[in-house]
């Protein structure tokens, strides 16, 4: 039996390696190069909308709800854990893709169901928004979080209703891109002369949250009906 932590360290990294090597050779999956299963990986991996979604309020108590769709895949409403399930086939699989989830998808914060928001006040409903990141970021490891790189928030999220004097991009810090829904836009309004509103184009809702979240980051405003 090892004696001394140098053994057992050693005896751990042997076991390692022979694990690897058992992997490559029962795996056909490493056993082609590396560049063509970052292929398969991403498209594996990619591609799908994570949404994170509060769903209900029973009593104090508030349900959330996490589910996945594709356009590309043509799937919807899947949980992750039907989706995400290649890290778990063996240990080296784990570590070339953990994190490809996080990477390689648009994380969706969806907005406060339409029935809830009947009667909220402007606070309130940003309180609802604001609850949906707090259920969800603590279940997510700090370098999980940092590896998004695609947000789809509500656009109040990203404008006056995000807690101050936080944004998005100080949170998420590995983010580059913020995906718009056009429908989530048909309600901003800009004040006018004479204290007449109008809806705000798409090019002053882009200035808008850059002006929040920094001019290094893309916006895109995707027309949903286009889509369809």
């Amino acid at each position: 039996m090892p004696s001394t932590a140098d053994e057992i360290a050693s005896m751990l990294d042997n076991f390692h390696i022979f694990q690897i090597e058992r992997n490559a050779a029962e795996c056909p999956l490493l056993t082609i190069p590396a560049e063509l299963r970052n292929i398969i990986y991403e498209d594996i991996l990619g591609g799908w909308e994570v949404h994170l979604k509060f769903t209900e309020e029973v009593k104090s108590h508030r349900k959330y709800e996490c589910y996945c769709d594709s356009k590309q895949h043509h799937w919807k409403g899947l949980k992750w854990s039907q989706i995400f399930r290649l890290p778990l086939v063996c240990r080296q699989i784990h570590e070339e893709t953990r994190l490809l989830p996080f990477q390689l998808n648009t994380f969706v914060i969806d907005p406060v169901p339409e029935e809830l928001l009947r009667g909220l006040s402007r606070g309130e409903e940003s309180e609802y928004i604001n609850a949906t990141l707090d259920h969800y970021l603590p279940r997510m490891t700090e370098e999980q979080i940092n590896t998004i790189t695609s947000l789809a928030p509500p656009y109040k999220l990203l404008t006056d209703l995000w807690k101050e004097p936080f944004c998005l991009s100080k949170i998420f810090t590995g983010v580059k891109e913020f995906v718009i829904k056009d429908g989530n836009i048909l309600y901003v309004t800009i004040a006018g002369s004479g204290g007449v509103t109008r809806q705000a184009t798409k090019a002053e809702v882009i200035n808008r949250v850059r002006e929040k979240e920094g001019d290094d980051v893309e916006v895109i405003v995707v027309d949903e009906q286009k889509e369809l």
